[in-house]
């Protein structure tokens, strides 16, 4: 819930609650217990620049 403190400065209790309600601004999903807010769609919430990716891709 680190990505809601910094891009929206509210706790961990209201980040579960909106997550749950599908009510976040940018883009979450649950995996098994666990949230996880893919680092894209945090930085286009926040306007930051895209990230290119160093990992080679082999096919």
């Amino acid at each position: 819930m680190t990505a809601c403190r910094i891009a929206l400065g509210v706790g961990s209790t209201t980040a579960y609650a909106l997550a749950g309600r599908g009510e976040l601004l940018f883009p979450a999903c649950r995996v098994g217990r666990q949230w996880v807010v893919p680092t894209a769609g945090l930085r286009a919430f926040l306007g930051l620049p895209q990230q290119e990716s160093t990992t080679p891709v082999t096919s």
